[in-house]
């Protein structure tokens, strides 16, 4: 007989002849047993011990000794377990029975504080797992949560603390999820090489707080998938391993907040390569996401957005791994970075990015902010915002492409960023058809630094507007793709406005589709191979003649510039041909006119440029407009 309380016991034995003995005993609380049951004085010799004492009951707090407790604990009423006062150490050394884990927890508002949880990963996978139809209000606080041992077992399930998920093994069985997990203050831990954690917590069909903890495991310091039961706030952490994961979050979530966080990628680069350390995934039900005030820094990705809305990210952030040139900064994509992507539903995706700090890694290169049309089979486009009036992001030096819109197609497969095969294999269910992105971007309202400091569009000289340009990937540089104003009414070409391998020439043809009426189209100093058709009304400003040159290509149009419109200005150009040499010159596919205006009602202005080269100089045929000529240096071809 065990678990009396203290007290005076009357105990009569029969035996097999029916004979009885009766005698008086007495039991005093002993002082002896490390663990105490403050609610009823009695102390024990193990945890479980005074776990399954009759007179241990719910709302019972049991307190442990300092020391090492060898044993795996069912704790199955709803009790706090604590430290007495100096942390203990719970390391189990025997064989493992029930499930693969030191506390198993299968009650509701039960709280575990204080205790050091040392798991040998060769025969456990986890320090506490909460599984059962109830468990609602589970607290884990101010614990040390330690790996060891060489790994073994299911990769899915080695969380530190697993509640009411499934990983490889279904653990998810509480009757409409859990109500409240509260995870503060923990430490959990691993040891070189091998022995870490894939999560240091991770749950599903819950609401909870996760703040103030130190975390570095190998895939998800916290992972919360299906939320369906409040808010979710993450705040205030420590994440020095596989970041932060929020999937796939029901009707009954709350708001999702993830806030005042550090993250280091320092480990995850090397532990989970290739991905972000805060991904946000699949937004059906369009739950409000904050992501504020946090630091990443040693990242190669940061944020990834995957098929996600109604989102903010502002005033974190953001400094690469030293001298990297891949990384990224804030991706946004359509595609479910998951191995039935080609299944899952997709939302309208859309995303606020405001008030952040966005660094380079000191080497130019890398990437701030993507945009990717990854599962362009029923793609769906709502509102992005970048910066704003009052809320600019700062882009500081040395950031290759400040804003990006990515150019890719075809199979999923053969994307080089995100490298979805090297993440989500390559099995069918993975598979998507990629397509460039078309939204257009205002990036209006951002800083950036391309050489003179942190400026807006709107105050930087020219040369740095250029500079400007080639740290954008939009549709100067690829036709087909969204265009990024940065300047009201100004698009911007350069020598290197191409998106390789898609394009590999500069056209200023691209900044004319791009620009609206009354546009202006800015050309840097540089060789454009090609006809420009303009047929919008639009001022055409190169660099001067000399500067900016426009060659005609054999077998194009006949002219050089054909203009198509009114009200269009063409100014600081040398204008010519291909084909002025002894081969070409008879070639009947060669450029007749460096400029022809040949519409009637037609208002051009020409100034400032050097036609050569040409039979005719300005074709101006069929036009009952106005031309004007201005300072033009015509040289034409000798026959």
């Amino acid at each position: 007989m065990s678990g009396l309380s203290a007290g005076t016991y009357t105990v009569t034995v029969t035996d097999v002849n029916g004979c009885t003995a009766t005698a008086s005993t007495t039991i005093s609380a002993s002082l002896a047993g490390p663990v105490h049951n403050i609610n009823t004085g009695l102390n024990y010799c193990t945890i479980q011990a005074a776990i399954n004492a009759v007179s241990t009951v719910n709302g019972h707090t049991i307190t442990i000794d300092p020391g090492t407790y060898n044993e795996q604990v069912l704790v199955n009423k709803q009790l706090t377990i604590k430290a007495a006062t100096t942390q203990p150490t719970v390391d189990f050394t025997g064989t493992v029975s029930g499930k693969p884990t030191l506390f198993d927890i299968s009650a509701d508002n039960v709280t575990i504080d204080n205790i050091h949880f040392n798991v040998d990963l060769s025969k456990l996978r986890s320090a506490i797992i909460a599984s059962a139809a109830g468990i609602d209000n589970i607290v884990v606080k101010n614990n040390i949560i330690d790996a060891y041992g060489t790994p073994a077992g299911s990769y899915g399930d080695r969380n530190a603390v697993s509640i009411n998920y499934t990983g490889s093994t279904n653990y998810r069985v509480a009757t409409g999820g859990v109500n409240s997990i509260t995870f503060d203050n923990n430490t959990v831990n691993g040891s070189l090489p091998t022995s870490f954690f894939r999560a240091g917590i991770a749950t599903d069909e819950s609401g909870g707080t996760y703040t103030n903890n130190t975390l570095q495991t190998i895939n998800h310091d916290v992972l919360v998938r299906f939320g369906s039961n409040g808010n979710i706030t993450i705040s205030g952490n420590n994440f020095n391993g596989g970041g932060v994961e929020l999937d796939d979050m029901n009707a009954g979530a709350g708001t999702l907040t993830v806030s005042s966080n550090i993250f280091d990628a320092t480990f995850a680069n090397s532990s989970a390569p290739g991905t972000a350390v805060m991904r946000l995934q699949n937004n059906y039900n369009s739950k409000t996401t904050v992501v504020s005030g946090n630091t990443f820094s040693n990242h190669q990705w940061a944020v990834s957005m995957a098929n996600y809305n109604s989102v903010t990210i502002d005033n974190n952030t953001f400094t690469p791994l030293a001298g990297s040139t891949v990384y990224h900064h804030v991706v946004i994509n359509n595609k479910s970075i998951s191995t039935n992507s080609n299944s899952i539903v997709q939302v309208t995706i859309g995303a606020t990015v405001t008030n952040n700090t966005f660094n380079g890694s000191g080497t130019l290169g890398g990437t701030a902010v993507s945009f990717h049309n990854h599962d362009n089979d029923a793609a769906s486009y709502g509102t992005f915002v970048i910066g704003g009036s009052g809320s600019e992001n700062d882009f500081n030096a040395n950031i290759g492409k400040a804003i990006y819109l990515d150019h890719q197609s075809g199979t999923s497969s053969g994307s080089t960023f995100p490298a979805y095969t090297s993440l989500i294999g390559a099995g069918a269910g993975a598979l998507t058809t990629m397509g460039l992105w078309t939204p257009n971007i205002d990036a209006t309202d951002n800083n950036f630094d391309v050489g003179s400091g942190l400026e807006l569009p709107s105050a930087m000289s020219l040369t740095n507007l250029f500079t400007l340009e080639d740290r954008i990937q939009h549709s100067i540089d690829a036709s087909g793709l969204g265009f990024v104003r940065v300047k009201a009414n100004n698009d911007y070409v350069t020598a290197n406005s191409f998106a390789s391998p898609l394009t590999t020439t500069a056209k200023i043809q691209r900044g004319v589709d791009a620009a609206s009426n009354g546009h202006t189209v800015n050309v840097d100093a540089g060789s454009y191979n090609e006809d420009v058709t303009v047929n919008k009304q639009v001022s055409i400003l190169g660099a001067g003649i000399g500067s900016s040159i426009v060659s005609g290509p054999i077998g194009g149009g006949g002219s050089t510039f054909a203009v198509t419109s009114s009200n269009v200005v063409i100014d600081g150009f040398t204008i010519t041909r291909d084909g002025n040499n002894t081969t070409d010159w008879n070639n009947a596919g060669l450029n007749s006119a460096g400029i022809a205006i040949q519409s009637q009602g037609i208002f051009a202005e020409v100034r400032f440029c050097e036609i050569t080269g040409m039979r005719t100089a300005i074709d101006i045929n069929n036009s009952n407009g106005t031309i004007s000529i201005t300072t033009i240096c015509i040289s034409t071809e000798q026959e």
